[in-house]
Formats: structure tokens, sequence, C-alpha cells
């Protein structure tokens, strides 16, 4: 078998099981050819990476969480800031909201 391999692109995809959770695999390989060149062997495997999917999406739900409220205390200082009476202050903090 000649030494180097083509490596196959990563593909990484869902699968709905039959109790309807949904799973998320990687699969990766690699195609190994004989001195020639002539393809004689692929191998691969299939990584479950449900956990890491889950964990990432957990993150962005997490940031964009924390954009949203500094978006609003941004609001809130300004309109506090701006304001000269508490009337005026509180629509604007309201809004914020």
């Amino acid at each position: 078998l000649h030494e180097s391999g083509d490596r196959l692109p990563q593909v990484e995809h869902r699968v709905e099981m039959a109790a309807g959770s949904v799973r998320w695999l990687n699969h990766q390989g690699v195609v190994l050819r004989d001195a020639q060149g002539t393809p004689t062997n692929l191998w691969g495997i299939s990584l479950d990476v449900t956990d890491r999917r889950e964990a990432e999406e957990a993150a962005r739900r997490t940031r964009a969480r924390a954009e949203r409220r500094s978006e609003a205390q941004a609001q809130v200082s300004a309109a506090l800031a701006n304001a000269r009476t508490l009337d005026e202050a509180i629509p604007a903090v309201m809004g914020a909201f």
C-alpha cells in the first residue's frame, strides 16, 4: 500500500432516531492506494458528536442572551444619562425591555 492516502472531506449531519431524538454524526476517511495510484481500500470512522453540537448551540444561545442584555443595559444607561426628570427616564427605560 502507498503510504499517503487521499483524505476524504469530513461530513457532519444530523440523524433523527426512531424514538424522535436527534444525534449528530461526523464521518471522516481516507482512500488508500497501491504503488500505481489505484485505490485499494477506504478506511474511515464515524463519530457521534451530539454532545459537542449541543454544547456549541448552548454557547451560541448564551452569547445571544448576553448581547441582548448588554444592549438593554446600554439603552437604560443612555436613557438615565439623558433624562432631566424621572418622568422622562421611565418611558425610555421601559422601552429598553
